[in-house]
């Protein structure tokens, strides 16, 4: 890039320090970098770095069939395997879940779908901070842990 450590260290407190733009989307509390925060220029960007950052090969990706293409290009791109459940469909997000191999999974939904406008059900976070029976016991997502190791 031709910017020394320190050029790139005050940009990045600059950018820190400014007024939100309107179209930016900060995604440090989601994947928390001390003293950093990750801010991108549009929601495409987000999505292609938070789930790309948090998918490894020893995570299931469950997506719903309609996210958005972001989502769907970032969980292609990440090292995670990747199972497409029907819209909606808590049930076989549920079964996806329960019949994986993978230590941790990842479920991939939108609040509200770009396309239909309808929003994603409500079960699915109760689904997602149930106990796994089996040899993996810990829920498949805890908000506020993070699982991605540095």
């Amino acid at each position: 890039m031709g910017e020394s450590r320190d050029d790139r260290a005050g940009l990045l407190r600059q950018l820190a320090t400014m007024d939100p733009h309107p179209e930016s989307v900060p995604i440090n509390l989601l994947v928390q970098v001390p003293g950093t925060p990750l801010v991108f220029s549009t929601g495409y960007h987000a999505n292609l770095g938070a789930v790309t950052a948090l998918g490894r090969a020893d995570i299931l990706i469950v997506s719903d069939a309609h996210i958005h293409a972001s989502l769907n290009d970032a969980a292609r791109l990440s090292r995670a395997q990747v199972a497409v459940a029907g819209h909606s469909d808590a049930t076989e997000v549920e079964r996806m879940l329960g019949a994986r191999s993978q230590p941790r999974a990842m479920i991939v939904v939108e609040s509200i779908y770009s396309v239909l406008g309808d929003a994603a059900p409500l079960k699915l976070d109760e689904i997602a901070r149930r106990p796994r029976t089996g040899a993996h016991r810990k829920p498949w997502a805890v908000p506020g842990q993070r699982r991605h190791p540095r």
